[in-house]
């Protein structure tokens, strides 16, 4: 009991209305001579409250900017990676882009080779037939040349035999 006769108070939240400051230690003194009037214990109690909210306030906020620090950081990790990547990719596109490239120029280098050879072929086929057309041109060319000329030597054959009987007339 205390000195003005009412019950004994336990120092313990659950002694008090609220618990102005939860989850922290606390020092209880018993006012038997009312140094304080209720109103003022209200207000010192309201004060107390306050602050213990003020204070788990800037923790709160203390805790989300430190978060909001943290997932920042993390984007900011997570997008210097996908653009590490990015490069990455594009190199790899770029060696692969370089390798058509180079197969497509080894492909066509080929293929003009080929069509070149192909030509070459063709031009020494024409070249042949044309050789070929030229000689039974030129063989047609002699024949004709020789058959003129046997018909010349038939004709001066047959003028100098002609002659020859003239000539064995005359002599007779």
């Amino acid at each position: 009991m205390t000195s003005d006769g009412k019950k004994p108070v336990k120092c313990a939240p659950s002694s008090f209305e609220k618990d102005p400051m939860p989850g922290k230690p606390k020092q209880c003194y018993c006012d038997d001579i009312e140094e304080m009037s209720k109103e003022e214990i209200k207000n010192a109690q309201d004060l107390l409250e306050a602050k213990a909210e003020a204070k788990k306030a800037e923790e709160e906020a203390k805790r989300l900017e430190e978060e909001k620090q943290k997932k920042q950081k993390e984007e900011a990790e997570r997008i210097k990676k996908l653009e590490e990547k990015k490069r990455e990719v594009e190199a790899q596109i770029a060696k692969e882009k370089a390798e058509v490239a180079r197969l497509a120029k080894i492909k066509q280098d080929k293929y003009n080779a080929e069509a070149l050879k192909e030509r070459k072929e063709e031009e020494a086929t024409q070249l042949k037939l044309d050789g070929e057309e030229h000689l039974k041109e030129l063989a047609a060319a002699k024949a004709a040349q020789e058959a003129k000329l046997a018909k010349q030597k038939a004709e001066s054959a047959k003028k100098a035999a002609a002659m020859a009987k003239k000539a064995d007339k005359l002599a007779l």
